[in-house]
Order: C-alpha cells, then structure tokens, then sequence
C-alpha cells in the first residue's frame, strides 16, 4: 500500500477520546464484557461498561483533612 493511500484516525472521523475509549474497552475482561451485553435491561454503552468495570478512583484527600476543613469553615 503506497503511503499516500493510507488513511489516519482523523481522515476516517475518530476522535483521540473515541479512540482512548475504544482502547479501555479493549482492556475490560470477557467474562465482564459479555455480562454487560446480556443485561437485558440495560442498554449497554462504551461509558457504562467502562464505568461499570473500572476501579474506583481514591479519594485525593484524607478524610481527617476534610473533618478538619469543614470544621474550620
């Protein structure tokens, strides 16, 4: 294929956010992938599924620190 018939991810309509979620979904498990599209009363989404199977984010701030914060306040 002669470089100049190669098309990019932007020549084709993806987006750098389409592909990173295309990416995360690539890494979401089969087990957990398929029990997503069998829920038959949830239609199944990019976002859902990886919201569904990702970690959860760690609170960024002590729970002491916020106690105290909001003391202050």
């Amino acid at each position: 294929m002669s470089p100049a018939a190669q098309s990019t991810l932007a020549d084709l309509g993806v987006s750098k956010k389409q592909l990173s979620d295309w990416q995360k979904l690539a890494d979401v498990p089969d087990q957990q992938f398929e029990g997503a599209l069998a829920d038959s009363t949830v239609k199944p989404t990019t976002a859902g599924i990886i919201r569904a199977t990702s970690e959860p984010k760690s609170q960024p701030v002590a729970d002491e620190a916020l106690w105290l914060w909001g003391s202050a306040r």
